[in-house]
């Protein structure tokens, strides 16, 4: 069950003033499987959440912005309790691939 998924769901349903079932039809999924992801009674298949997101006029990775928000912020607070000289390596492993990134 992904709490996530079903909150952020249903935020964005609300928020485009629209019932399960206009959702549906925007979506080609029925009213009782938006309500069952809604509710956490299931997990949505990757096809699926993209067919939502686009009837919704939102990205899919909203969807996932809280947890991503939480991953930054544990990474952040891991960071701060390095040494100086593991802090410079972490850097020097970003600043490497943002170059290679670069390259490609």
């Amino acid at each position: 069950m992904n709490t996530t998924i079903a909150e952020r769901l249903k935020e964005f349903r609300l928020r485009e003033g629209l019932t399960l079932e206009a959702l549906g039809k925007r979506a080609g999924c029925s009213k009782g499987h938006i309500w069952e992801i809604e509710d956490g009674r299931t997990d949505p298949k990757a096809s699926t959440i993209k067919r939502l997101a686009d009837a919704l006029g939102v990205d899919v990775d909203a969807f996932f912005a809280c947890r991503m928000d939480n991953v930054h912020s544990i990474t952040i607070r891991r960071f701060i309790h390095l040494s100086e000289s593991d802090k410079d390596t972490v850097c020097n492993v970003i600043n490497a691939f943002w170059e290679m990134e670069k390259g490609v």
